[in-house]
């Protein structure tokens, strides 16, 4: 899934998607090429828990866009 957006495009999506913000700080990750891993251990969680997010995340940009 295509997660670099234009500005205009990426205020939008945070704007209608519902986002938690445990969502928007993993999309700034992903949004920056981190891999779960990474992310995971930047926010002290489990990977699991970051690919869970990151199929909410998507989800919600799906619906959006």
């Amino acid at each position: 899934m295509r997660l670099d957006f234009t500005k205009t495009e990426y205020e939008q999506i945070i704007q209608n998607a519902g986002f938690t913000d445990f969502e928007l700080e993993v999309l700034g990750f992903l949004r920056r090429g981190w891999f779960y891993e990474d992310i995971a251990t930047e926010l002290n969680c489990c990977k699991d828990k970051i690919g869970r997010t990151a199929r909410s995340v998507k989800k919600k940009i799906m619906k959006v866009g």
